[in-house]
């Protein structure tokens, strides 16, 4: 509906109302008489906007069916017309009457037509219903969505302008995860495929995206039930799928482009809702959330025997993951509780220390959390709607220091930091895509591998030892470099002859 002004305006009154309807007519209602002057056909489908141009120039009507057209003031003549191709939800025309936004909601897009160089473009598009997950590619720079829309999209991590689509009609995406999230294992390289994106699915299927063809360069259907966690080996050699039927599937990927399954894990008394997988930092290690997801197992990659089997009865575990430190084991449970635990020194050791537990994480449950690669933050999504940035050790004097983003309209599900730790991208249901400005100390300690929090038997029994017992330990621990041991060995001979 709008007001015809023109001559009538220097009257201050309008000439006439304007109705536009479902059938494409176009209503011209005298403002003064009240009466139907008359009727005229404007478009052949509903009309979902009229607007009068700033500048009183022309007019602007939309169809729903994706017609832009442009009237001089009396619509006696149409001076323009343009076919955006998708369902027109609404338009308007900017200040100087140089160009039209169009909001088309069913295709998620808000687009700019130039009337003086006549372009089309579009300026912003979104998922059309709950982004369901997402993950950072920091070899591409790209982001990976995948929502209730059927639809995975990639976008450009810095300005967030998408860059590809893919739809599966079908079969609804569920979980998106990027290869080598973390510290890049020994010899990868760039040349390696690092730009690999996995994507399971509701039905089962497994599909890997290459970000640099743009290509889904293969796809495999092993158990028919989503696909509920992947996890990549730092070292390149495997992938991990779980099941929510509770089958996990150790996928070998050394060969290019060949993905062999090599090992089947099956456990009873699965908890279909917690499935979560996790890689060590040297590839050595792969946990897994096990029986009733209060219990996880800890198995070898190089024959998948059994390592560790840790019980946590009383607590519901809902994601694990192993420090960048190489030294941790973090769970995360239902009760918003994180629990740390500290990796055996050798493989004589068959159970896991424990560290401690830091209770309240966040204000209600703690639906996801990721530790930096640089093993610096630890970053919580909790369902009143906040992030939550702590530092690892959760140092602070009554509760750990923390850092808080808040402005999710319900909360956020799942969350990735940037290698850089400048950003924090955060998806939730009935929210967009959210990135936040962090700006963390992205530089990573001197030794990784020595960021951890010391046990207090350690720090005891390392109190205890002699000179010559710390260096036979480090020998046992096998921390000396080639160099090194030749040294230690000829001195260890030396102080053998001396005695003789």
């Amino acid at each position: 509906m709008q007001y015809s002004e023109g001559e009538a305006q220097r009257a201050k009154k309008p000439g006439f109302l304007f109705v536009a309807t479902t059938d494409g007519l176009l209503y011209f209602v005298n403002y003064h008489t009240r009466q139907v002057d008359k009727i005229i056909q404007i478009h052949e489908g509903p009309i979902e906007a009229l607007v009068a141009a700033p500048n009183n120039e022309f007019y602007l009507t939309a169809s729903r069916s994706g017609i832009l057209r442009i009237w001089t003031t009396d619509f006696e003549n149409l001076k323009s017309e343009v076919n955006t191709g998708n369902e027109i939800t609404h338009c308007d025309v900017n200040s100087d009457s140089s160009q039209i936004c169009v909001l088309s909601a069913p295709m998620g897009t808000v687009s700019v037509l130039d009337l003086e160089s006549s372009s089309y473009n579009v300026v912003l598009r979104s998922h059309m219903d709950n982004v369901t997950d997402l993950d950072y590619n920091q070899m591409a720079g790209k982001l990976i969505t995948v929502g209730e829309d059927y639809c995975v999209k990639v976008w450009h991590a810095e300005n967030m302008e998408q860059v590809n689509e893919f739809v599966s009609e079908n079969d609804l995406p569920i979980r998106v995860v990027s290869q080598n999230q973390g510290v890049l294992g020994q010899g990868i390289t760039s040349e390696d495929s690092d730009t690999l994106v996995a994507i399971g699915f509701k039905s089962g299927f497994l599909r890997i995206l290459d970000l640099n063809e743009m290509k889904i360069v293969h796809e495999t259907l092993l158990f028919q039930s989503p696909v509920m966690d992947i996890e990549f080996s730092l070292d390149n050699k495997f992938m991990a799928v779980f099941y929510k039927s509770g089958k996990i599937v150790i996928i070998n990927k050394e060969r290019p482009g060949q993905f062999q399954p090599v090992k089947n894990i099956d456990y009873e008394l699965p908890n279909q809702n917690y499935c979560s997988l996790s890689f060590s930092t040297d590839s050595s290690l792969l946990a897994n959330i096990s029986s009733n997801a209060n219990t996880v197992t800890v198995w070898e990659t190089r024959n998948f025997s059994l390592r560790y089997h840790l019980d946590v009865t009383g607590d519901v575990i809902s994601k694990i993951q192993f420090a960048p430190n190489g030294k941790d084991l973090v769970l995360l449970t239902t009760s918003s509780k994180l629990k740390f635990y500290r990796l055996g020194a050798s493989a004589r050791d068959t159970e896991l220390a424990h560290i401690k537990d830091c209770y309240g994480i966040t204000d209600m449950e703690c639906l996801d959390f990721q530790i930096s690669r640089n093993n610096r933050f630890i970053l919580c999504a909790g369902k009143e709607g906040v992030i939550k940035v702590y530092d690892y050790f959760m140092r602070g004097e009554v509760i750990p220091s923390t850092q808080a983003f808040l402005g999710h309209y319900k909360h956020p599900r799942r969350l990735v930091a940037t290698k850089d730790l400048r950003s924090v991208f955060s998806v939730g249901e009935l929210n967009g895509i959210y990135k936040w400005a962090f700006y963390g100390d992205a530089s990573s300690p001197e030794d990784i591998t020595q960021h951890f929090e010391e046990l207090e038997s350690d720090r005891a029994a390392k109190a205890s030892l002699t000179e010559e017992e710390k260096e036979q330990q480090r020998v046992g621990e096998g921390l000396f470099g080639q160099e090194e041991l030749a040294t230690y060995t000829q001195q260890q001979l030396d102080k053998f002859n001396e005695n003789l």
